[in-house]
């Protein structure tokens, strides 16, 4: 299997956005006013309270002028969004064993790609101006990230180079991505403390596994990588 370097600075790319994505968000939290749907008057950001996209809020939902935290949150998703592209094209190379691997792989590109349109809307669409925009790109975007990971779980498993415990990470992911996803267009949780809770921190952990599980991808890639490029010398 033969590999350019650009396909492993790719691969770092990925692992950069996803570190980045990490610590400007926790900036963005510690700068964020404060109030929750519930409670206006709560001082800053709670993480079993708060939404994801309340740090991209013009204004919080206590009323202030939120200028930092969206700040950060705009830059911190346009970023891993766009390191991603790369990735999404060069994990696409590893998977040209045979048709059905290559057919999964290009379709998980695709749908890599797709996302990162509306992780980018995502962001730009703050959620107190333009909140349609904001929920139906925020939707748009798991679900097709869901069709990505699902997708490549197929090559991954398929494919000899590329160690089977990946596959069985983007499984165990996307069942809990599915899961998420259809309480919330089925049967989203009531507005009450209870339900809040179970919405807001359900998308914090959907959110922040995903791009887990891309740091673990990149991380595999990179070995593989590693090891085809020394049994070539």
């Amino acid at each position: 299997m033969k590999f350019e370097k650009w396909k492993k600075f790719a691969f770092y790319l990925a692992i950069i956005g996803v570190v980045q994505f990490f610590v400007l968000c926790i900036i963005a939290m510690i700068f964020y006013p404060g109030g929750t749907e519930l409670n206006p008057n709560i001082r800053g950001y709670s993480f079993f309270l708060n939404a994801y996209s309340d740090l991209g809020r013009v204004y919080s939902l206590s009323g202030e002028l939120n200028t930092i935290s969206r700040f950060l949150f705009v830059v911190a998703l346009i970023l891993i969004n766009l390191f991603l592209i790369p990735f999404y094209l060069a994990m696409n190379s590893f998977f040209k064993g045979n048709r059905i691997e290559s057919l999964f792989s290009s379709l998980a590109t695709l749908s890599g790609i797709i996302s990162v349109s509306f992780g980018i809307g995502t962001a730009l669409y703050p959620a107190d101006l333009y909140p349609s925009f904001h929920l139906s790109s925020a939707i748009t975007f798991g679900i097709f990230s869901f069709f990505m990971l699902s997708f490549y779980t197929i090559p991954i498993v398929l494919n000899h180079s590329y160690p089977n415990r990946y596959g069985y990470i983007t499984i165990f992911y996307t069942v809990l991505l599915a899961i998420y996803l259809l309480v919330i267009l089925l049967n989203s949780p009531p507005l009450t403390e209870i339900g809040l809770i179970i919405l807001v921190t359900g998308q914090k952990i959907v959110l922040f596994l995903g791009f887990i599980c891309i740091l673990v991808l990149a991380l595999g890639a990179i070995k593989v990588y590693d090891i085809s490029t020394i049994s070539q010398q």
